[in-house]
This record gives structure tokens, sequence and C-alpha cells, in this order.
């Protein structure tokens, strides 16, 4: 079970069974923010949904993790997309506005990074983030992704498509 300390008081690990409840009611506090920059939100009405959406991930290879300040969960990143003939994965995350602008998502998504390079094998990583969502895009470019292009109308957004700017990371940009 991956479990790493990101500061003293933060961590991320892999999300339990028991986890579930809590992530839910985190992710509804930030329902209406969340909204604002995820296509899906309204795909996860209520803590049944939140939960058939992590073990559908976790069925199918991804590393789904939370990242717990003081034990108390802030926010999430999960691998979509995993495509194990080409070793590569997309990389989802949010967090709790109370956490937001420290830092710490930037550093719970270098050591998912590192982890899904070193101990998953995997070759290829993406970010993808709406192209005028600066706080998403933000954590990518400070790990190192190299931006390949943007995608136009890439995503479909409730009522609107949505520019859509690619990241990606290989194994060997970590230096392996």
């Amino acid at each position: 079970m991956f479990e790493h300390a990101l500061s003293a008081t933060a961590q991320i690990r892999e999300l339990t069974r028991e986890d579930l409840p809590e992530l839910f009611t985190v992710f509804e506090i930030n329902r209406v923010r969340l909204r604002q920059s995820l296509s899906w939100v309204d795909t996860v009405p209520d803590e049944a949904a939140m939960a058939a959406r992590v073990e559908t991930r976790q069925r199918s290879g991804a590393l789904v993790c939370g990242i717990f300040v003081d034990g108390r969960l802030a926010g999430y990143l999960t691998h979509n997309h995993v495509e194990t003939v080409h070793r590569s994965a997309a990389i989802g995350y949010w967090i709790d506005a109370a956490h937001t602008g420290r830092g710490l998502m930037t550093a719970a998504a270098g050591a998912f990074v590192r982890h899904s390079f070193a101990e998953r094998g995997l070759h290829r990583l993406i970010i993808r983030c709406a192209v005028g969502n600066a706080k998403s895009r933000a954590v990518p470019e400070r790990l190192g992704f190299r931006f390949e292009g943007v995608e136009r109308d890439g995503s479909w957004h409730y009522d609107r498509f949505v520019d859509v700017a690619v990241y990606a990371k290989l194994a060997s940009d970590e230096g392996r």
C-alpha cells in the first residue's frame, strides 16, 4: 500500500473503503467549486456513486489516493485511463478549498508521479486541464511535465466545450 509523508502533518496514501465516507463529505463541501473545473461532478450525487467511482478505478489497476492533513482528508489524486499495454495513465486531482495555495497538491502529485514511475512501472503520465484553470495547470508545470499542446474543445463541460491543455511526463524525464 502506497503511503508517503509530505510533511510532519501531511501525507498521501492509497484510499481504503473506510475513507470513502469522508472522501464524499469533503467532495460535497467543495461540490460547487469543483464543478467549475471538473466535468464529472454531477455524476457523483451520493456516497454510493463516489464509492463506485473509486472502486471502478481500483479494479482497473489505478492508484487512488487521498491527501491527508492532520489525519483528515484534504484532497484526492487518481490514475485515469490506465493503459497497461502502453504503460500510461492520466492523472486527475482536486483539493479542498481550505488547503489550496500551500503547495500541498504539488507535493502530493510529485510523490504520486514518482511512485507511478518507480513502483507501478508506468512509462508516460498525462495531465489534462482546462486551459483557463491556471491553478490546476500550475501543478504539472511545477513538476516538469512538458506542455504538449491544446485540444480545442477537448472536453464537454456541462453546457459548453472547453479547450484542454495537455501535459505529459515520461519515466525517463525523472532520470530513470
